[in-house]
């Protein structure tokens, strides 16, 4: 579960070490995910072909003044309800659990979940965050990104591949009842939860 720690890296704001970063992430999947090349290749040839200044640029453009897209999963999943405070909660204990950095970003900032699905030993948590909560929230990101022609899309589509091959989930499943998301975070066993009122979207 280690490369989601690199991929998690690919999401933050660019910095010195992206090239690195970028290098790594060809190999990785080179080597265990052939598959992905194809829909890396633009986002690893944006890197190359850019100065870290435009990089930034783009990001920032991305994901904050033009919000193509979110990278905060409780707002993909509630927007603005105040469900999303209770989820925060409940993600900021499981990141203690573990002593994840969560720099000054939020506990449910993508980089921050992909760092806590490497690093936890809660098999049954990371399963069932995966399926329930993770996936759906990145299938409606990318549904709804709203520049196709943007590298990031690119990115989040080999996340979704790398998830579901890693946790054995194929995509016309993703979509779960509403009740069955109880069981996530909820503490000592299957109880009420914060996710207990989640949307139940079509994230077909």
């Amino acid at each position: 579960m280690q490369h989601y720690i690199l991929l998690a890296d690919l999401f933050k704001y660019p910095s010195e070490n992206l090239h690195v970063k970028n290098d790594e992430a060809i190999m990785l999947i080179k080597k265990d995910f052939s598959s992905e090349r194809p829909k890396y290749t633009r986002f690893s040839t944006h890197i190359q072909d850019h100065s870290l200044r435009e990089l930034q640029e783009y990001y920032v453009n991305t994901f904050d003044i033009q919000a193509l897209c979110y990278l905060d999963i409780g707002y993909v999943l509630f927007g603005d309800d105040l469900k999303r405070g209770n989820f925060l909660v409940q993600l900021l204990s499981e990141h203690r659990k573990i002593n994840n950095d969560l720099g000054t970003e939020l506990p449910d900032h993508l980089p921050n979940l992909l760092a806590l699905l490497a690093k936890t030993t809660d098999t049954a948590f990371r399963d069932e965050f995966v399926q329930y909560i993770l996936l759906p929230a990145i299938l409606s990101m990318i549904k709804g990104f709203k520049e196709g022609s943007n590298v990031y899309l690119d990115l989040l589509m080999v996340l979704k591949e790398f998830l579901k091959r890693d946790f054995q989930i194929e995509e016309i499943n993703i979509n779960i009842p509403a009740k069955q998301q109880n069981c996530v975070l909820a503490g000592n066993g299957c109880h009420a939860s914060s996710f207990e009122n989640i949307k139940n979207q079509n994230y077909e």
